[in-house]
């Protein structure tokens, strides 16, 4: 099934209300393009023996349970449709797949791994020998060594590399290259911050990602002893810091030969720097750039301030272009977009490069391509004003969540958004986080941390008051924006003009404007909402005194009862309920319990157990509302959770709802809520 069409059918499963309209507005297709590809997915339907799609009088489109069922629960039977990874997605991850195996890989594998048809894989494999042939590379598969892709090892490394670059578009990019890994993304971290400090360099945040993730998948085809020939990269950069660094920071057990070791380093020179302190072997480079700042003066007339500055940052900026170019390496995206260019200012420079390039075309030997001319007139536009932004450094930061998977994810996301100013690198553990404390230079944890890293211990789920606290703080005490000389400038320029004013009250707002400002929330509108899991049959209201586990019990039934879950889910939530460390909880009534979709869920849903009569846990709090989920996939529900989070902050709507009657008043609460946030939210 092509891009369009799992588009088109992710919609209408996941709004069923939808109008074909929308739906056309939403992708920009035509009505002669959406009916056309409904014609499609129906006869692919009916190959696999399912209903087909049935256009209503309405404009809505229906689709069958049948259908739902069949491409949502590839957890429990393994035939999906998957409807999330696109045909071209699929392809990545077979392609780094086979190529980081340390087994034989047959059919079974490759449709096991990403939850598809037996024939779907086996188109997906077609694709995959036509994607591979364009490198020079050819798919085989034999009886006795399964699938393997054979051909020129720099040809096979160069196909990671912009496999990785390309499926990093994708927003589960990253969750899906670590799963083909049994190195920690921890550690790897703590590897890249090492070479970092030793070079003495700094990549940027893009830059450093794509190389944890390179390096994730590259080192995992050296452990699977996948190259014939160890001689494939010898003895071309042997000469760089970055490789005599690096020789001794790697893993023994990462490498099998000196062209592994050379081959991590290139891309560690490839890869976009915003600073550094560079060697003697970089004045090649140098005066190459000496000469293009010298010839853009002559033909542009103009003038560049401050010559040695502003040659070691570009220096620093296109060491890494000169051995992508050379060595054939994608350019990942720098985000140079957020440079507003006019287009005839743009062809100016552009076209002025493109003259005077030539001094670092002679070093590679090769002619820039169009995207890396584009990079270089990024960086000499203007008077690089709008590039120094790109220069400054985030300080790197980690989040440990005790609370479990869900509350941790939502925790990590609410943090991105509210510190734009940091660079959050992963969600970890506490015995992971301490073993790496010195990669990161704060940490937002739960718990109290052995650690020299600046932390703060919040609680998981953060109001909207104290969420601005938390930011005024950590903006103020990690020198990212000194909120107090701005508020005083601005008092002494409105003094000037207003004969009396609430000092104290205009503080205290403006206080709270600047600590927000840049701050960007994102609500998914797309996706399901809390009521969508919480349905008032699987409501409970109980007016008498249980303990825990009764409680517990009795908050699962009715997802028990519509199977959803099944006895395996409540033993599983019970037995890690019993724990004085469990910390599946929202606020201080709130008890999620959850586990894994082994652990005995069947299906999506929600329970909601409101308890007239507070119950104590294991851990000590006293809890009026339990909420069992189960979910397949966490993504999907984000926007639920977040909806739940938000009723767990609010203490009036909490007593609101253990003070209802009925559970059609307290499900009505709910939806009442849904759309406060959604209103706030816009």
């Amino acid at each position: 099934m092509n891009d369009r069409n799992i588009a088109i059918l992710t919609e209408i499963i996941k709004h069923p209300d939808i109008k074909s309209k929308k739906i056309e507005a939403k992708l920009h297709l035509t009505r002669r393009q959406l009916s056309y590809s409904i014609d499609q997915i129906n006869t692919e339907l009916s190959n696999d023996n399912l209903p087909t799609l049935q256009r209503t009088p309405l404009g809505t489109i229906l689709v069958s349970a049948e259908i739902i069922n069949y491409f949502l629960k590839d957890k429990i039977n393994g035939k999906q449709k998957n409807v999330y990874h696109t045909e071209q997605e699929r392809c990545m991850i077979i392609i780094l797949y086979i190529l980081t195996a340390n087994i034989p890989l047959s059919l079974i594998n490759i449709y096991h791994l990403l939850g598809v048809s037996q024939a779907t894989a086996a188109k997906d494999m077609r694709n995959v020998r036509i994607l591979v042939s364009k490198y020079h590379l050819e798919l085989q598969n034999s009886w006795q060594n399964g699938y393997l892709i054979d051909g020129n090892e720099p040809q096979q490394r160069f196909l990671i590399n912009e496999t990785i670059s390309n499926l990093e578009r994708y927003d589960d990019s990253h969750e899906l290259i670590a799963n083909l890994s049994d190195i920690s993304i921890d550690e790897m971290i703590h590897f890249v911050r090492q070479v970092e400090q030793q070079v003495g360099i700094s990549y940027s945040d893009n830059a450093f990602n794509h190389l944890v993730y390179s390096l994730l998948i590259n080192i995992s085809r050296n452990r699977a002893n996948k190259t014939a020939n160890d001689n494939y990269f010898l003895n071309q950069i042997a000469d760089t810091k970055e490789f005599s660094v690096i020789s001794k920071l790697v893993n023994p057990d990462w490498v099998a030969c000196q062209s592994d070791i050379e081959w991590i380093s290139i891309l560690f020179l490839s890869a976009n720097t915003i600073r550094g302190k560079f060697s003697f072997s970089d004045y090649t480079i140098l005066k190459a750039i000496k000469e293009m700042v010298s010839s853009f003066e002559q033909k542009t007339l103009v003038q560049i301030q401050n010559h040695e500055e502003f040659e070691q940052r570009l220096l620093a900026h296109l060491r890494p272009a000169v051995y992508r170019v050379k060595y054939g390496l994608h350019l990942n995206d720098i985000n140079t977009s957020q440079i507003l260019i006019k287009d005839s200012q743009y062809e100016f420079l552009a076209a002025s490069i493109r003259k005077i390039i030539s001094p670092l075309e002679q070093i590679t030997g090769k002619k820039f391509p169009e995207n890396e001319v584009k990079l270089i007139v990024f960086y000499f536009g203007g008077d690089l004003e709008n590039a120094k932004n790109l220069s400054i450094i985030k300080p790197k930061a980690a989040v440990v969540c005790t609370n479990g998977v869900i509350v941790s994810k939502l925790m990590f996301q609410n943090l991105v958004h509210l510190f734009p100013e940091i660079a959050f690198l992963s969600a970890t553990s506490v015995r992971d986080f301490e073993t790496f404390s010195d990669d990161y230079d704060l940490v937002f944890t739960t718990v109290p941390l052995k650690t020299n890293a600046k932390q703060y211990i919040i609680q998981p789920i953060v109001s909207p008051e104290d969420a601005i606290k938390l930011r005024y703080r950590v903006l103020n005490e990690f020198g990212l924006k000194n909120i107090e000389t701005t508020l005083d400038k601005i008092i002494q320029i409105v003094r000037k003009h207003v004969n009396s004013i609430d000092v104290t009250g205009l503080k205290g707002d403006l206080k709270q404007w600047l600590s927000t400002e840049q701050q960007t929330y994102s609500i998914q509108k797309e996706l399901p909402d809390l009521s969508d899991y919480i349905a008032p049959q699987l409501m409970c209201l109980l007016d008498k005194k249980v303990d825990w586990q009764d409680a517990l019990e009795i908050a699962a039934e009715p997802l028990i009862r519509s199977g959803i879950v099944n006895q395996k889910y409540l033993n599983t939530i019970l037995k890690n309920t019993e724990s004085e460390k469990n910390y599946s909880f929202l606020g201080s009534q709130i008890a999620i319990p959850h586990t894994t979709a082994e652990n005995g869920i069947l299906n999506d849903g929600f329970g909601f157990t409101v308890l007239k009569h507070a119950v104590k846990f294991p851990t000590g709090q006293s809890i009026s509302i339990i909420v069992p989920i189960a979910i397949c996939d966490t993504k999907k529900h984000l926007r639920a959770i977040e909806q739940l989070t938000s009723i767990a902050s609010d203490a009036k709507l909490i007593h609101q709802i253990i003070s209802a009657s009925d559970t059609e008043t307290i499900y009505q609460l709910i939806k009442k809520k849904e759309k406060e946030t959604a209103i706030d939210a816009n």
